[in-house]
């Protein structure tokens, strides 16, 4: 049900903060 109110912008800062906790992370972008 949340994930409907999820937008883009959510979505980018989410990955960019999992990137900072694992770099390998920035992989997937």
């Amino acid at each position: 049900r949340l994930l409907g109110i999820i937008t883009k912008k959510d979505v980018l800062r989410h990955i960019k903060q999992l990137a900072n906790q694992d770099p390998e992370s920035v992989l997937f972008n």
